[in-house]
């Protein structure tokens, strides 16, 4: 999907403002991914992030893709916001190359955190961990031997499970046991 962000011109009333916000940032050159302080455009209630000049090769692909991915983490779902091109042509990203073992994803990715009203935040302190789980779904889905790939699904923008709640002891016997009786049903079966 091609950059799905709408946009809303200023009228009189709505004065623009920029806010600095705190994303991260996977190269195609650099040898690790890195923080990285973006311009958002600020009009009212919309907030905007200035993407287009954080990703190079505007020459062989004009267009930025963007997509929601909702991550189940610590009980909590989140919502981020990943920028990056899609193109034959563009650089392999070594950085999501070392992050995700696999050689798929072209060009520089850009994931920004939102709030739960869509608008664009900055990171917090714990989020780099998300975020490599992030670019590894991505990754993942965009492996030309995948058939997600081959049926021109986008990238992933389902529910990413990044970390489970703990469990007490009696709730990992239990969660066993129904395992346990699941297996003995389904070998019945055959």
């Amino acid at each position: 999907m091609v950059n799905s962000r709408t946009y809303i011109a200023p009228g009189r009333r709505m004065s623009t403002t920029y806010r600095q916000v705190t994303s991260r940032f996977y190269g195609a050159e650099e040898p690790k991914s890195k923080p990285l302080t973006l311009l958002a455009r600020c009009d009212g209630d919309c907030h905007y992030p200035l993407i287009e000049s954080v990703l190079d090769d505007m020459r062989i692909q004009p267009y930025v893709h963007n997509s929601f991915i909702r991550v189940l983490h610590n009980n909590q779902i989140y919502t981020y916001l990943v920028f990056y091109r899609i193109h034959r042509r563009l650089p392999i990203n070594r950085t999501v190359s070392l992050v995700a073992h696999s050689c798929s994803v072209r060009g520089n990715v850009v994931v920004i955190r939102t709030d739960r009203d869509g608008r664009v935040i900055g990171m917090r302190h714990g989020d780099a961990v998300v975020f490599d789980e992030i670019v590894n779904g991505l990754a993942d889905r965009m492996d030309p031997k995948s058939f997600a790939y081959r049926k021109k699904c986008g990238p992933p923008t389902e529910l990413m499970v990044i970390s489970t709640p703990r469990r007490s002891q009696r709730q990992w016997r239990l969660l066993r046991d129904v395992r346990e009786r699941q297996r003995g049903a389904a070998r019945e079966r055959q």
